[in-house]
């Protein structure tokens, strides 16, 4: 295993997560290719209207690496990829706040009574796709890293954005989504 690293922009990611965020169109869809971008190069995210885990994944990496990194589509295609070559690492820590530079890539994978599933986790939140019940979702969004904790098979370092949290909370929409996922008790 070498450790590779991917350089990312990180106000790209910024504002691309703000967009996918914050966008009424897009909605979660797993079935074939819907749930794919078929051109990463051109397509603006506001062309986008569905999405599955694995295909947000593929688009935000490609779209804010600076060489623009290509993963494969499908969770469990993404996760043989990078295993060759990032660090596993474990999905307790990833949340710890001497970890908050780091940009982590965490699977869970598909058994006989779950469907596989790709996210990132960033500063202590995830940012995936996806569709739940309990909060309502259906699309791009983020949680508390821990909600997946129980979940995770598979976690990399995939490198580092180097943002401060102030600069997370910019992302205009990232303070409601929080606040619906985790209303004041």
């Amino acid at each position: 295993m070498t450790n590779k690293t991917l350089g990312f922009s990180p106000m790209e990611w910024v504002v691309l997560m703000s967009k996918m965020i914050n966008s009424p169109r897009i909605s979660y869809k797993m079935s074939g290719l819907k749930g794919k971008v078929r051109n990463l190069k051109t397509t603006p995210p506001e062309a986008i209207n569905h999405l599955d885990c694995s295909g947000f994944v593929q688009y935000v990496l490609f779209k804010t690496t600076i060489n623009d990194e290509r993963l494969p589509g499908g969770s469990s295609n993404q996760r043989d990829y990078l295993k060759v070559d990032y660090e596993n690492v474990s999905y307790e820590d990833v949340g710890e706040p001497e970890n908050t530079d780091v940009l982590y890539i965490a699977f869970r994978k598909t058994t006989s009574s779950r469907q596989g599933h790709v996210w990132f986790v960033y500063n202590g939140r995830t940012y995936e796709c996806t569709k739940t019940k309990t909060p309502p979702r259906n699309g791009p969004t983020s949680f508390d890293w821990g909600v997946r904790k129980r979940e995770c098979d598979f976690c990399f370092i995939l490198g580092h954005l180097n943002l401060p949290h102030a600069q997370l909370d910019m992302i205009p929409g990232i303070a409601s989504v929080i606040k619906i996922a985790y209303p004041p008790k």
